[in-house]
């Protein structure tokens, strides 16, 4: 370690493009995005398995030394790379090795002007993909770091944030209390506004989750709408549960009027309300893949929605379509574990038709005396018909 100073006072693919779904709103369609990398469907490697609370113990000690603190005094030094143990009233525990052995130290709050903690691949995951699954090891590193919170540079408000959403995704009563919680203290005034921001919105996706888990139908459909209005851009998660929400509403509320209007097609007031419900349901369906397709979970569910829709609409060809893509797009999905032995039932009939079609009739070869003449050139116009 030499040239370190502590302060004084330490101690001790080809490209897959979304197809474009009949039925999708003109918005909607503006959205289309493909996720591709050099000709390559891009594929994801398999995550890090999720450590309990004793191995992300374990784990705080032996983790790369890569974490980043700037001195407040610059004589004593630059920029210094260690391993960061824990935080607590006021001090850092840190370790690093020297010589071969391993030299921890305390170091002062007021010593440090910036902070970093280095994210490793499996705690990089925690972070991107919260679940409650990852509950005991996100509180462990929340733990071990949230002290740290008012120090420049930390981005412990990040790991706190990551937890708060395990927690709302868990079904245990206690666990949304628990967010809750953790939401209000992250979004309390003197901490970093970014991180306050991002708590905020948390707690108006909490509150949504109370909601569907205790409002009527009609108080949850309702604020669903309020939501489409004005959280498409502030509030992803709130969002995304929202028109999930309204997607499965509205393909309910499309099969209750068919059942209940067997000759719908003839009917002039109820074929305009059957054909809302179904372009709503599809177009809420299709919503996360089309705006949100890094957003592998909620993608996959929406385009199997769609999927289901057209299953009931007997839009096989259209059905088809979906489950190719739900496959190709998220193939690790679940609903891409289901889809794919329906793409092999899908696939049996179209091939035993094309196996009982007749044979085309190919045009005789061109004389070489006699060339064929090449065809008019077509004329368009994308006005007209």
């Amino acid at each position: 370690m030499s040239g370190i100073v502590f302060p004084p006072g330490c101690y001790c693919s080809s490209a897959v493009h979304r197809r474009v779904f009949a039925g999708v709103s003109a918005g909607l369609l503006a959205g289309v995005l493909a996720y591709c990398q050099d000709g390559n469907p891009v594929e994801t490697p398999a995550p890090p398995r999720i450590p309990d609370a004793a191995a992300m113990e374990a784990y705080l000690l032996t983790r790369p030394e890569e974490d980043l603190i700037r001195w407040a005094d610059p004589q004593r030094g630059g920029p210094l790379s260690l391993r960061i143990l824990r935080s607590g009233s006021g001090q850092l525990e840190v370790e690093k090795t020297t010589n071969a052995a391993a030299d921890r130290r305390i170091l002062l709050f007021e010593s440090i002007s910036f902070l970093e903690f280095h994210w490793t691949a499996m705690e990089r995951e925690l972070h991107r993909t919260p679940s409650p699954q990852s509950i005991p090891a996100l509180r462990v590193l929340w733990n071990a770091r949230s002290a740290t919170l008012g120090i420049p540079g930390s981005n412990a408000g990040e790991t706190g944030l990551a937890l708060v959403r395990a927690l709302r995704l868990s079904t245990v009563p206690a666990a949304l209390d628990e967010a809750e919680k953790l939401a209000v203290f992250l979004g309390a005034e003197g901490g970093p506004p970014a991180i306050a921001k991002t708590a905020r919105e948390e707690r108006e996706t909490i509150a949504f989750v109370r909601l569907l888990r205790n409002g009527t139908p009609e108080e949850v459909e309702k604020r669903a709408w309020e939501v489409t209005e004005t959280a498409m851009d502030e509030n992803e998660d709130l969002m995304l549960l929202a028109t999930a929400r309204l997607a499965e509403i509205q393909f309910a509320r499309l099969k209750e009027i068919e059942e209940q209007n067997p000759r719908w097609e003839e009917d002039e007031e109820v074929k305009p309300d059957r054909d809302r419900a179904y372009h709503l349901s599809l177009d809420l369906a299709l919503y996360p893949s089309l705006f949100h397709g890094t957003r592998g979970q909620e993608a996959a569910s929406g385009l199997w929605r769609a999927a289901r829709l057209y299953q009931y609409t007997k839009e096989t060809d259209l059905r088809k379509q979906v489950l190719e893509d739900l496959v190709a797009l998220y193939p690790d999905s679940p609903e891409a574990r289901e889809a794919r032995p329906i793409l092999v039932s899908l696939a049996k009939p179209m091939q035993a038709e094309e196996a009982a079609a007749p044979p085309e009739e190919k045009p005789d070869a061109p004389t070489e005396d006699k060339p064929t003449p090449p065809p008019p050139p077509k004329r368009y116009n994308l006005f007209t018909e």
